[in-house]
């Protein structure tokens, strides 16, 4: 995939309604940062963010028996 707004389109529409504008910052934050001169440090920041809530989230939900010690042990 060479992250084409088309490829995103495909990828992400089948989930998601998303407007062209969203589609855009799709691409902006699968493209990596040594292809063009566009910093994306600061979706990067926020991905990781994301990430870690998604995951987090999968380990509360799928183990409820976990006591917090437990799930922070896992979280990351």
């Amino acid at each position: 995939m060479n992250n084409s707004i088309e490829d995103i389109q495909n990828l992400l529409g089948d989930i998601f309604t998303l407007t062209s504008d969203e589609v855009k910052l799709f691409q902006k934050a699968l493209t990596h940062s040594s292809n063009n001169s566009n910093n994306n440090q600061r979706l990067a920041f926020l991905g990781d963010a994301v990430l870690k809530l998604i995951i987090r989230e999968h380990f509360y939900r799928n183990n409820p028996d976990w006591e917090k010690g437990d799930l922070t042990k896992k979280k990351w």
